[in-house]
């Protein structure tokens, strides 16, 4: 172990360490080219009139909710509880998986590491580096909702700032610290065994997981209230505000505390999240000092000579034998790339795991409503082509932006080969398309099976959820080529980029104009089975028609603008 500079000595070299790294990302906005520039002034503009569009919606939402006398206030209170989870497990796995990659992957730590500094200073300024790059984007996209709760209840200034500053960034300090523990020890204790073999049986785990809590919910009984009295009983239990140390929980209730203008509750719950964020803090960066740097050593000198020959194998060519030979070795590249990354494995059985419990969930939705009446039957299809569309879209800004930008210098070997880039970037389309549409489209057709949605309906959610799929994988594909990075390996700060963050606003936009088309013909279909009006089948077919033609708009300029840009680095 490295022996540790004085206290004072110590923080003037952290100070170092920051402002070399402000330094760098300084040079590398002055190094921008001036199309580089353009572009990113027009998405931070698209991206600021989008925020426009979603403040002004959440204003909608919340007076349509607060007409509601009662309900609107309990269903704004669980909304908030939900969504600050969904924020925080984000977070966290987020925060992980990008300290995995920066915290041992980066070229700098060598460098790092040979200076004379100590391993908890060097600790400290990747630990902030990594928080940053982590939860920008997610803070970002929680601006126009905090702004628009703050107008509509008529919060002053102060109470803005106790919403970011007391709530806000307490929940982002405490998830990513723990992901940052959690990397850290997973980096110690299995640094030293191949990260192949790690991932295999953490898969592993991960399935019997799924399956034990499958198995948990089918052997469950269900509730004794179903339908709205379960809905009912499920909102009222929102209502408790005990105590708690639980940060998605205290910060629903600070919120809560805001709209029902209790600011004693809201000072108190401020000042325990501040007291709970700085020991989680404290106690990270004390892990670090002690196994930041063994931990580092713990992987670093695994050699490659350990991998099996059989880890070298190329996918069997059954599986490309239908692809003529130029897409065949384009898509075998893009495979082994991926292979050889075993960090993406991880976010792959994650993902994977979230899919299998949510249609867990949806399979057993009959034990918490009665859907054999029209109204959950339909109300439960729609909620779940909408999740069904919002998921492919996080997961298209997710993987699908980084694709063309994980190419890193070796771009210019298939620039300098002798084929189109056309080529390679629709190899890279139909490499991104197919799972993205299998998960989507299994979780749409699963769901209208277990709920007995007519065939008519299911053929067009089908068809649905195939252009979303489809236009959301162009648009990814076409906005990452444009605001390609091809210095950078990490895809988590490629995904978090300005053109990643515009690439995420746009889908959210694209996703509201699906949805709500296909609510349409949804709420006309309920009609005809409740009331016995006209089957619309002209409501179908006209929505079916938008979406088709919306898609088609979100396939062909994105993927145009990206092969546009691919095309004029070869005149440079």
């Amino acid at each position: 172990m490295r022996s540790d500079f004085p206290r004072g000595s110590s923080a003037r070299a952290l100070l170092l360490l920051l402002d070399l790294k402000l330094a760098d990302w300084a040079g590398a906005l002055r190094g921008l080219k001036p199309s580089r520039m353009i572009r990113l002034a027009v998405s931070l503009i698209m991206a600021a009139g989008i925020a426009g569009a979603v403040y002004q919606f959440d204003l909608f939402v919340f007076g349509y909710l607060m007409n509601v006398p009662d309900l609107g206030k309990l269903v704004i209170a669980r909304f908030f509880e939900s969504a600050f989870l969904l924020f925080f497990t984000v977070l966290l796995i987020s925060t992980a998986l990008t300290a995995l990659s920066m915290l041992y992957r980066e070229d700098e730590l060598a460098l790092l590491f040979s200076l004379p500094v100590s391993e908890g200073v060097i600790f400290t300024a990747k630990y902030l580096e990594v928080i940053l790059y982590s939860s920008w984007a997610l803070i970002v996209l929680t601006i126009p909702f905090i702004l628009s709760y703050g107008v509509y209840f008529k919060v002053n200034w102060i109470a803005y700032f106790s919403l970011f500053g007391g709530l806000m960034l307490p929940l982002v300090m405490i998830s990513g610290s723990v992901g940052v523990a959690g990397a850290l020890m997973l980096r110690w204790l299995f640094g030293g065994i191949p990260r192949r073999k790690v991932l295999i049986w953490a898969g592993i785990t991960m399935g019997i997981v799924v399956a034990l809590f499958v198995f948990i919910i089918s052997t469950n009984k269900g509730v004794s209230q179903k339908g709205m009295l379960y809905l009912f009983s499920w909102l009222e239990a929102g209502r408790a505000q005990g105590a708690t140390l639980i940060p998605h929980k205290l910060i629903a209730q600070g919120f809560t505390s805001v709209l029902e203008e209790r600011f004693d509750s809201l000072e108190r719950i401020i000042l325990t999240l501040l007291g709970l964020c700085a020991l989680i803090v404290l106690l990270t960066l004390d892990m670090g000092k002690v196994l930041y740097y063994r931990s580092y050593l713990a992987g670093s000198d695994r050699s490659l000579t350990r991998l099996k020959p059989k880890l070298a194998k190329t996918p069997s060519n059954f599986m490309f034998s239908w692809l003529s030979p130029l897409y065949r070795a384009l898509m075998r590249k893009d495979f082994l790339e991926f292979r050889r990354y075993p960090l993406q494995w991880g976010q792959v059985f994650l993902l994977l795991a979230f899919w299998a419990l949510y249609l867990a969930n949806l399979l057993n939705a009959h034990r918490f409503f009665d859907v054999s009446e029209p109204f959950w039957k339909l109300a439960i299809f729609y909620a779940n082509f909408c999740f069904s569309c919002y998921f492919t879209a996080a997961l298209a800004g997710r993987f699908v932006f980084p694709l063309i930008s994980l190419e890193g210098p070796a771009i210019w070997i298939l620039r300098s080969a002798p084929l189109a880039m056309e080529s390679v970037l629709w190899s890279k389309f139909w490499g991104a398309f197919s799972p993205l549409f299998f998960l989507s489209g299994s979780m749409v057709l699963i769901g209208n099976i277990s709920l007995g949605i007519p065939l008519g309906m299911t053929e067009a959610s089908l068809l649905a959820i195939f252009v979303v799929s489809f236009s959301m994988t162009a648009l990814a594909l076409g906005l990452g080529a444009v605001f390609a990075d091809f210095s950078q390996r990490n895809p988590m700060k490629i995904a978090n980029t300005p053109g990643g963050i515009l690439c995420i606003l746009i889908s959210l936009v694209f996703m509201v104009l699906i949805t709500t088309i296909f609510a349409w013909p949804t709420y006309l279909y309920y009609k005809f089975t409740g009331y016995h009006t006209v089957y619309p089948l002209n409501a179908w077919t006209t929505s079916t028609i938008i979406i088709i033609a919306l898609g088609i708009v979100m396939t062909i300029f994105p993927l145009k603008l990206g092969l546009k840009a691919l095309n004029a680095d070869l005149k440079v």
